[in-house]
């Protein structure tokens, strides 16, 4: 039985005070042996205790017990992970890789933490700038990956080829999995992942998924601020490499591969400023959300994908909007309280947010955002309740329980953790190794 570090302290801590009152001097021996064989009476009770526990956490459906049988597989997937980054780090060379880490650093340094409206006049910002993007530019083309193959091989041999092919096998799982990665909770592992997928993924664009992704929302969600911004600032980097920064097409570039990667920016972007503990503070990148707005407000960008992919541009453009207003609504109720005067239309933020729910909601339900309808419901009903405090004249009691209703239906429905999820961890996992098994068994056929 494995017990959990509560459970050992408890014990520890039981053990100590019984053997430190056993042995002291003034205690008659007829006694401590008493207290002795109390103590491993109270031991035995206190052991078959957590076994009925344990026993019944086992059958339990509880979203803790289901988390907690995940991750026997999911611990499955790491080691593999692991085994494999320790064969490829040995003949890959990933030393272009960590350099342009170390630039992005200082980048944010000489920049404190902004990302976009770099000044221009300063020199060593943009001797920095020059010196990663020749970095990137050594690996990454329109249709590139970062491991080129060609260079990074360091022999012909088997063992290189089946280590690649298991790394490729590797990150398609994880991009399977990944999400619900965070759904069990299971934070650590997702930016483990990322840092495997940037070395040794051969895709741009999960390259750039695993820094702003994996690795830098991850993060973010953990309150990491300072590793999330790092690793969400250097996706932006390769996708400025890749692009350019002039909004013109580079030559020789797709424009739907121009217009995706530019789409990847705005959402890379938005995850700066995203975070909900941010909004009230000064960890909020005002700057960051302008320049979303700026990207999807070009007539060019926007009518593409108002032609090409409407619900997509409206979803991004409904999440800044939420993110814009709900950090207007936490300074104003900051402010409030410091009696700055700060003024805010609540009516206008209304009748944004009804327009932007609007808009969802009129999608087909495989592309509605259910989560970010949650979001503008809740700020709608967090803007009623402060009309409510200014004036009960203007709350609508209705309205506000009706947003509350349409929340709750959404939870109902929403999926929960129970033990299919847990089989469906299991499953994806055990078709992981069989793909690994499959190619020793080709490789052993040749």
């Amino acid at each position: 039985m494995k017990l959990s570090n509560s459970e050992k302290i408890s014990i520890a801590s039981l053990i100590v005070t019984i053997i430190i009152a056993a042995i002291s001097k003034d205690i008659n021996p007829i006694i401590t042996w008493s207290i002795l064989l109390a103590f491993a009476l109270a031991m035995i009770i206190y052991l078959t205790y957590l076994l009925i526990q344990r026993h019944k956490k086992s059958k339990s459906l509880s979203n803790a017990a289901v988390i907690a049988k995940t991750d026997k597989s999911i611990q499955y997937l790491k080691k593999l992970m692991n085994v494999n980054d320790k064969r490829l780090s040995k003949i890959i060379d990933v030393s272009r890789l960590k350099e342009t880490e170390k630039i992005n650093k200082r980048i944010l340094k000489r920049t404190k933490g902004r990302s976009v409206d770099l000044d221009p006049n300063d020199v060593k910002l943009q001797k920095l700038l020059k010196q990663i993007n020749e970095q990137f530019s050594k690996t990454f083309s329109i249709e590139s990956s970062y491991v080129n193959r060609s260079i990074i091989k360091a022999t012909q041999t088997l063992d290189f080829d089946q280590s690649f092919a298991l790394s490729e096998i590797i990150i398609k799982h994880i991009l399977d999995l990944e999400r619900i990665l965070l759904q069990i909770e299971q934070y650590d592992l997702r930016i483990s992942m990322g840092k495997y997928v940037v070395k040794y993924a051969t895709n741009a664009n999960v390259i750039i998924k695993g820094y702003v992704d994996y690795i830098g929302w991850t993060n973010i969600l953990l309150g990491n601020y300072k590793q999330g911004i790092e690793a969400i600032t250097q996706g932006i980097r390769i996708i400025e490499s890749i692009i350019g920064t002039d909004n013109t097409i580079p030559e020789g570039m797709k424009e739907e591969d121009y217009y995706h990667y530019k789409f990847l920016k705005a959402r890379a972007l938005r995850h700066l400023s995203t975070t909900y503990y941010s909004y009230s503070s000064n960890n909020f990148n005002k700057q960051e959300v302008e320049a979303v707005y700026q990207i999807l407000n070009e007539e060019n960008f926007k009518n593409y994908f108002l032609k090409t992919n409407p619900n997509t541009y409206y979803k991004m453009l409904v999440g800044v909007d939420n993110n814009y207003m709900l950090y207007q609504f936490y300074q104003y109720k900051e402010h409030k309280k410091e009696n700055h005067g700060i003024s805010i239309d609540f009516n206008k933020m209304i009748n944004k947010i009804d327009e932007d729910l609007d808009i969802v909601r009129k999608m087909p339900p495989k592309e509605q955002d259910r989560h970010r309808i949650i979001k503008l419901s809740v700020l709608k009903n967090q803007i009623l309740r402060s009309q409510r405090v200014q004036s009960k004249n203007v709350y609508d009691a209705k309205e506000f329980k009706e947003g509350l209703d349409e929340i709750k239906t959404i939870f109902n429905a929403n999926i929960y953790l129970d033990d299919g999820l847990e089989v469906y961890i299991n499953e994806a996992v055990q078709d992981l190794y069989d793909d690994v098994l499959n190619i020793l068994e080709s490789q052993s056929k040749e």
